[in-house]
């Protein structure tokens, strides 16, 4: 469906009450976690590795109840009609707001207004499909949409397995039997690429034009040294499956820790890597040490920061150095301060919205309300379009110029994240065509 308008500032705040509040969706309950451990209280405690086939058998029953558990939780991704602004609306029982689905049709309401209308993107067919073992796509594909496709070498992270030391606000590896496959052996890891890559073909066939996100669990500290290995193996079959020639054509992007040794992202961009995001998660290193307790251990926040830099000259600023950030769990003043600070060092953050997500630590937690939301990310966008050197990247990217219609910047925009809608509506108001004197009359 078209876009056939600007965004207007009501859009952006609309879509902030929907990621603030949640809503009401008939017939879709939050996840009991509760029933999660019970169905999944008969998987073997040690998997055995001489049956490859059988391990991947036993991820794709755990993958399919968890992606159900999840899918409940993260409710409902739709585009509001007339400006396409994205968003994903998240489950609360206890909102005023009330959605109503019908075929690929939403409308929100509040009370007896109705708040917004919208459409569900049709689903990318390629994505629904089985591979040559047989098994759903999506078990070696887990986190897949037509802007990114994630591409793991590791299925479980040392933090969250560890409970004391995971991101709080983090369900990335909370499928049970993740827990079980802390450190796979090289075979066994080369059959998970195998299939990733089996699956990438694929979407690639298909007319899929992503960005790949290149990205893992934590490796225990003892096994940290392997990432290297361990990403080769991967992109090694990722390039067999696609060929040299459509290989190279790929938006490959290190989504992991940064490296003890900055000198290592040549070996990465050697290896195909185009980009990063090495993820900041908050801008206050206070609170980086008490929210991601994991991270910090390795490195302090000043490092993950260096690290961005030692990027930007590497593989150039803002498209090809990023990194997300929560919006919603540190106080407005230092997330907004880090993020100008940043992006005079050529690095774009990717501003994420909070949510409550099943299985982490913050599970139940409410984010702010829509005025703290909308007004950071007035504040953040500030940063971003009194920038020229990140106002130049996107006229490149754009072809020389940027249009009216902020193509160059849609690209970016997410469903989690109000920054960007909040810039390119700046973009459209700044470029809109001047009114005809009738009408100024």
């Amino acid at each position: 469906m078209a876009e056939e308008r600007p965004i207007t500032e009501q859009d952006v705040f609309i879509k902030a009450r929907l990621m603030s509040e949640g809503v009401r969706i008939k017939d879709v309950q939050m996840p009991s976690m509760e029933e999660l451990t019970r169905a999944t209280a008969a998987l073997p405690e040690r998997l055995d590795y001489d049956d490859v086939e059988g391990i991947w058998r036993t991820y794709a029953q755990t993958a399919s109840l968890w992606e159900r558990t999840s899918r409940q939780a993260a409710g409902l991704k739709f585009h509001f009609d007339g400006c396409g602004i994205k968003v994903m609306v998240m489950p609360n029982e206890y909102s005023r707001l009330q959605l109503t689905r019908q075929g690929d049709r939403v409308t929100v309401t509040d009370g007896d207004e109705i708040l917004v209308t919208g459409y569900v993107p049709a689903s990318l067919s390629w994505a629904e499909g089985s591979l040559s073992n047989g098994l759903p796509m999506r078990t070696f594909l887990p986190v897949v949409s037509a802007e990114i496709v994630t591409v793991a070498f590791s299925l479980s992270c040392a933090n969250y397995v560890s409970g004391k030391d995971a991101c709080r606000y983090c369900n990335l590896f909370a499928n049970p039997l993740s827990k079980r496959m802390l450190k796979l052996p090289d075979h066994v890891l080369r059959s998970w690429a195998s299939y990733q890559a089996e699956a990438l073909k694929v979407a690639v066939d298909a007319g899929w034009r992503g960005m790949i996100s290149l990205s893992a669990g934590a490796l225990p500290p003892a096994d940290r040294h392997l990432y290297l290995e361990r990403m080769e193996i991967v992109l090694s079959e990722v390039r067999a499956a696609l060929g040299d020639e459509a290989y190279q054509q790929q938006k490959i992007f290190f989504n992991y820790y940064p490296p003890e040794d900055f000198a290592e992202m040549h070996r990465w961009k050697a290896l195909g890597v185009t980009g990063t995001s090495i993820d900041l998660e908050v801008m206050d290193p206070k609170y980086f040490a008490a929210i991601c307790p994991g991270k910090n251990s390795y490195k302090p926040h000043a490092y993950w920061m260096e690290a961005q830099e030692a990027s930007v000259e590497v593989f150039g600023p803002y498209l090809n150095t990023t990194g997300c950030l929560v919006v919603g769990i540190e106080p407005m003043e230092a997330l907004v301060e880090g993020v100008e600070e940043r992006i005079s060092k050529g690095v774009m953050p990717f501003p994420l919205t909070y949510y409550s997500a099943p299985g982490s630590a913050y599970w139940g937690f409410r984010p702010p309300n829509a005025d703290w939301f909308v007004e950071a990310s007035r504040r953040i966008a500030d940063s971003f379009v009194k920038s020229p050197g990140f106002l130049q990247c996107l006229a490149q990217s754009a072809g020389g110029s940027l249009v009216g219609d902020g193509a160059a910047l849609s690209k970016h925009s997410n469903a989690m994240t109000l920054v960007f809608d909040e810039v390119l509506r700046r973009f459209q108001q700044m470029f809109a065509p001047a009114a005809p004197l009738s009408d100024v009359a």
